[in-house]
């Protein structure tokens, strides 16, 4: 057993020190990708030896402090909370992320800067939410879990000023990654202009970059002054949503907004002259940080003050949001978006709770009317919306010539789901369940076979991948109903009573608090559908599309996974079923967007065939999903016993 042990160490070991970065540079070298990139070898270098200086130092820790190894599978039996794992959260993933970062720029790698560093970092990312965090938690507890100075506060009381700058540090180092990250990419090919014409009419002030530059000394005072944790921690949670919407709209929208120059004639001309100068490539406008990030400080700045206060603080963002117009720096398109991702980061808590509060009464809503024998059900509106969603996106991606291949595919994706969630999960309880890697399989199946036949398995394959992410987030609200794909208990989810739900009916959690997992399939799965309609919009290959759908569908699932509570779900060495295909998903994904092709997917608006068989493809998902026989014994007769 020892010896088995020690090799498996061994094995691990090998595995990501040195196959991992093998097959990474490996698979780099064959992307295709025509996106900027500037050779730096110092740079990379500089990076590279920062990185790996991060990575080794984190080992040692583990190793000296933890008593144990850098291995998920074989982890240190003492939770490490001192030296590097005291100043920063995960240092060995971010070194690896930097390494990959440094290399990419040390070589001029396109694809490795845009593509295989981002993959890596939401890797790490995934690894963590959905099995370390868990795994830490579980083993150690949350009290002695490491809360580095980098960080958010994760208890509450009185924060430290030393506390207040990490959290300071770490959330706008995360912002500036982003933010210069987006402008190293560039302003898109034909990016729309959010400058309206007569907004060249609005008159340039120097004087007024005073108030624009205020905000670099204003929303670090935000942090500075806020010392209570849970206050911070909000905050500081404020703005990474914020981050990651605003870049997630700069990646999706290609817009932009030229700036408006003024001469540099005077001092305060010339320092706003050098402020547009450094802002170049006009990348990164829309919505505009600057409103962002004033409205988050006032929210900040304005809580538990007086109305005085108050009505300061809201008039400087008032005067912040103008100068951003008046210093020639945006459009009010991109104001007026800043301050709306600003509004919604800073109320995330009361939107969030809004969210659980309606997944709440929509998976209390089971209702059920018989006809003849027949059961439908109330969440067959969502599953025949998913399928009408899906076929309408796929004709538009695909084409009407090939609507006869769409069917075929879209028969085996529906017959796969049901087999597979048979073998996996059927019971006298579940006589008809389905599964999302069973439709996977199916529609597989029928793609190899369609490419033996010399048909269009590329061009069918990107089409599902677009139409996929939208299809799952619309078929999730039929979970949230059914009661499937539910979560494990948490002390503040949702709590569902109805006793026809899946929740109830098998797993036994009536009225216990349960993750919304679904939800979180839903949030995710919107985030990569607009990436992947970007991408399909901008003349992406269609079998490029395929991969990376699969690559990202994986990370999303292996984290959701981690928090589901199906109490019929197989786990195989500290990983659920689930996360294993997960894995698989990735690696499948990963190979596809290698594989040479030019195939792209067309861009048709939806015909009358597409729009009818939309409508037919709706019912019959439906009635697969959504309609039972109750009374019925017979195999794939009932949906919940």
């Amino acid at each position: 057993m020892a010896v088995n042990k020690r090799w498996g160490k061994i094995v691990y070991g090998l595995l990501f020190v040195l196959v991992l970065p093998i097959g990474l540079r490996f698979w780099t070298d064959r992307l295709v990708v025509g996106l900027p990139v500037e050779r730096a070898p110092v740079l990379g270098l500089i990076t590279i030896f920062v990185g790996a200086f991060l990575a080794v130092w984190g080992m040692m820790d583990l190793w000296f402090i933890g008593r144990g190894l850098p291995m998920n599978a074989y982890p240190p039996p003492i939770p490490v909370r001192r030296g590097l794992y005291g100043i920063a959260p995960h240092p060995i993933y971010v070194g690896f992320v930097a390494c990959v970062v440094g290399e990419s720029i040390r070589i001029g790698s396109a694809a490795g800067l845009w593509i295989t560093a981002p993959l890596v970092a939401l890797g790490c990312l995934a690894l963590v939410a959905g099995f370390e965090g868990p795994e830490l938690h579980k083993r150690f507890g949350r009290e002695a879990l490491p809360e580095p100075w980098l960080g958010m506060p994760s208890t509450e009381g009185v924060a430290s000023l030393a506390t207040r700058v990490g959290t300071l540090v770490w959330t706008g180092s995360i912002w500036g990654l982003a933010y210069f990250g987006i402008k190293a990419f560039g302003v898109p090919r034909q990016a729309l202009e959010t400058l309206m014409p007569w907004e060249w009419n609005i008159p340039i002030l120097p004087f007024t970059m005073m108030f624009y530059a205020s905000v670099y000394l204003v929303v670090p005072l935000a942090f500075l002054v806020e010392s209570d944790k849970k206050r911070l921690r909000c905050l500081s949670i404020g703005a990474l949503l914020a981050t990651c919407l605003n870049t997630l709209f700069y990646l999706v929208l290609p817009l932009t907004a030229v700036f408006r120059v003024a001469r540099p004639e005077e001092l305060l001309s010339r320092w706003m002259d050098w402020e547009q100068r450094m802002a170049i490539p006009a990348a990164g406008c829309f919505p505009s940080f600057h409103a962002t990030w004033a409205v988050l400080a006032v929210w900040s700045l304005g809580r538990g003050r007086s109305f005085a206060s108050k009505s300061v603080w809201v008039f400087w963002c008032v005067v912040l949001c103008a100068s951003c117009l008046t210093t020639g720096m945006h459009s009010i398109a991109d104001v007026a978006a800043g301050a709306m991702v600003g509004l919604l980061a800073a109320r995330h808590e009361k939107i969030w709770r809004g969210i659980l509060d309606r997944a709440e009464i929509l998976g209390n809503s089971w209702k059920a009317w018989n006809l003849c024998g027949l059961r439908i059900m109330s969440h067959g509106i969502w599953s025949g919306l998913a399928g009408a969603v899906g076929i309408v996106v796929i004709g538009s991606a695909a084409g009407s010539n090939l609507f006869g291949w769409v069917l075929v595919v879209a028969a085996m994706s529906l017959i796969g789901a049901c087999l597979w969630a048979q073998w996996v999960e059927g019971s006298a309880a579940l006589l008809r369940p389905f599964g999302y890697y069973g439709s996977i399989f199916g529609g597989l199946v029928a793609i190899v076979a369609i490419w033996l036949l010399n048909g269009p398995a590329g061009i069918l394959m990107g089409a599902f991948a677009v139409a996929s992410p939208w299809v799952q987030a619309v078929g999730r609200m039929r979970c949230v109903v059914q009661g499937c794909c539910h979560g494990r208990p948490v002390s503040w989810g949702i709590r569902v009573t109805n006793p026809h739900s899946r929740v109830v009916k098998l797993a036994g959690f009536q009225g216990v608090p349960i993750h919304p997992t679904p939800v979180y399939s839903i949030l995710g799965n919107l985030a990569i559908g607009l990436l992947l309609t970007r991408l399909w919009l901008a003349g992406s290959s269609a079998i490029f599309l395929a991969g990376l759908y699969m690559v990202l569908s994986g990370f999303l699932r292996f984290v959701e996974e981690a928090y589901r509570g199906e109490p019929q779900t197989r786990s195989y060495f500290q990983l659920a079923l689930y996360q294993w295909l997960a894995i698989f998903s990735v690696g499948l994904g990963m190979a596809l967007m290698i594989l040479p092709s030019g195939e792209t997917l067309r861009h048709d608006f939806p015909s009358l065939t597409v729009d009818l068989a939309a409508v037919c493809w709706g019912l019959v998902s439906a009635f697969a999903m959504s309609m039972d026989f109750p009374k019925s014994t017979v195999r794939f007769s009932r949906l919940t016993g």
